[in-house]
């Protein structure tokens, strides 16, 4: 192969066998195991799973975010185009790597006027003068969508309504012209007609900068809507993935099959729309076997040991014995 087909084949993100730790000690409980993904450059994928899940530590350690109080066990490895993301410099993150937070407060300083705020992060990013800063601020803004962007840059953040002040943390994130967005939660607390708002931005903009995309929400029709591929988190793994409509319409997995339940118009005909039963596990209490098990209306004796990711057809696959016999009914 030569160089230039290497370096096509070369996922933008790689994240192998990552293990998350509450703590430096080797006995605290393991927040996430031994998750493995691959994102490729102009992918658009969502991580979806009720909270607690792991789910926000898995891309914190993709933009190299974690917590101080986090640690990563020697053996896993985020690699950004092929290198380990801590080596990378500069760091990717503005850069290369935009991320939007949950929660606005995560990215905006309140006592700023926006603005500035996104012209400080160009010029820091960019290297330009601040009269091309300040152009480059205002054209972020009309990019995400905020109406009259000369007006609103001149105001404080809470001054702004929820959907503005949020489309102002995709503006931060966009600042660096990243190759990767990742989106944490971006819909939350905001009103039905907001959140639809925000996943059309959020789509648009990929397609129109052809950025890859990881998406992270507890909604699986959240993902649906924006993302091509999804990854199913449960109790720190991955418990399904494969494409976004062939899960949609054939999962496999129970607590998969449980989430789809859950969302209006996909339960099925004459179905009633239902929550899960039970909890999810917390991070030290997680069951031997199946982590489902205690909440699967499938359980069976052979769940108190794991199958692991069993392969399916088109790059497909689910953590449950029953796979290999047509899915739960």
């Amino acid at each position: 192969m030569t160089a230039e087909g290497t370096a096509a084949a070369t996922p933008l993100v790689s994240v192998e066998s990552l293990t998350l730790r509450a703590g430096r000690d080797p006995a605290a409980p393991v927040l996430v195991d031994r998750v493995s993904l691959e994102i490729a450059a102009g992918e658009s994928v969502g991580l979806v799973g009720e909270s607690g899940c792991g789910k926000t530590l898995t891309v914190l350690a993709m933009a190299g975010l974690l917590p101080a109080d986090v640690s990563k066990a020697a053996e896993s490895r985020v690699l950004f185009r092929g290198r380990p993301i801590e080596a990378c410099e500069p760091s990717p993150l503005g850069r290369e790597i935009g991320f939007v937070f949950q929660d606005p407060a995560g990215s905006i300083n309140p006592v700023l006027r926006v603005g500035h705020q996104i012209a400080e992060v160009v010029r820091t990013l960019k290297g330009t003068s601040r009269s091309d800063a300040h152009a480059r601020s205002l054209e972020l803004l009309a990019e995400v969508g905020i109406a009259d962007p000369a007006a609103k840059a001149r105001r404080f953040p809470g001054e702004l309504s929820g959907g503005e002040r949020q489309r102002v943390g995709v503006a931060l994130a966009l600042a660096g012209d990243p190759a990767l967005l990742i989106a944490d939660e971006p819909t939350t607390g905001v009103d039905m007609i907001v959140q639809e708002q925000l996943l059309t931005l959020i789509e648009g903009l990929r397609e129109r900068r052809g950025m890859a995309l990881v998406l992270v929400s507890h909604d699986l029709a959240v993902v649906a809507e924006v993302c091509d591929r999804v990854e199913v988190v449960y109790a720190g793994e991955i418990i399904e993935r494969g494409a976004v409509d062939r899960v949609l319409t054939d999962p496999r997995h129970p607590y998969t099959q449980g989430l789809i339940r859950c969302l209006p118009g996909r339960a099925g005909h004459g179905v009633r729309v239902a929550a899960i039963p039970g909890a999810v596990p917390v991070p030290g209490a997680w069951p031997p076997g199946c982590r489902f098990r205690p909440r699967c209306a499938h359980a069976h004796d052979r769940c108190q040991a794991s199958p692991g990711l069993l392969l399916l057809p088109d790059a497909r696959a689910a953590r449950c014995w029953l796979v290999n016999e047509g899915g739960a009914p």
